[in-house]
């Protein structure tokens, strides 16, 4: 329903989009209005984001971007995901910034969740304000709970344990920690 009405607003109205304060791009995006006036993410009170987290946009088939208020469920997307509440997809091209958790295969870049990260391979860094397991990661690891993971390219600090194969930096952690090879040290906290 949203899509048909979208294109057939865009097809019926030679300004449609006019006004509007993004290029027209490959992005799909999802946002809140309020009448005919846009609301901004800065613009939304805490009532307002917990309302926009109990919808979900579903997409399937693949796209070059998302941004959404939202939570976010989809397939492929080759560029980046930013979302609202929570993100479930299939592999990601770019990077993810979630305001709730995030589960999906592969990331192409890094990932910034605010609350627990379930990935496959993740190419940079992943923060996470709950628990990350994953794969391998290219970059650092940053995790508000225990850390899980394959070898991990940078530093990894926790707020709980850490499991991990190589570090290829320093290692901190509030709990135990259980890793391969670690390049630099390890901090107990």
């Amino acid at each position: 329903l949203f899509d048909r009405e979208c294109r057939a607003a865009h097809n019926d109205s030679a300004g449609a989009g006019a006004g509007l304060p993004w290029e027209d791009d490959d992005t799909l995006r999802a946002v809140l209005f309020v009448g005919q006036r846009l609301i901004q993410r800065e613009d939304l009170d805490l009532a307002s984001k917990k309302a926009c987290n109990a919808v979900t946009l579903e997409y399937c088939g693949n796209v070059g971007n998302i941004d959404s208020y939202f939570n976010v469920s989809c397939e492929k997307v080759d560029g980046n995901i930013k979302a609202g509440g929570y993100v479930e997809c299939g592999e990601v091209g770019g990077s993810i910034t979630a305001g709730g958790y995030v589960e999906c295969e592969s990331v192409g870049g890094f990932v910034n969740a605010g609350g627990y990260v379930a990935c496959e391979d993740v190419e940079g860094n992943v923060t996470a304000g709950g628990y990350v397991e994953c794969n391998d990661v290219g970059g650092s690891v940053n995790a508000g709970g225990h850390v899980d993971c394959g070898d991990v390219g940078g530093d990894v600090t926790a707020k709980a344990n850490v499991d991990c194969g190589d570090v290829g930096g320093n290692v901190k952690a509030a709990g135990s920690v259980d890793c391969g090879d670690v390049e630099g040290r390890i901090i107990k906290e």
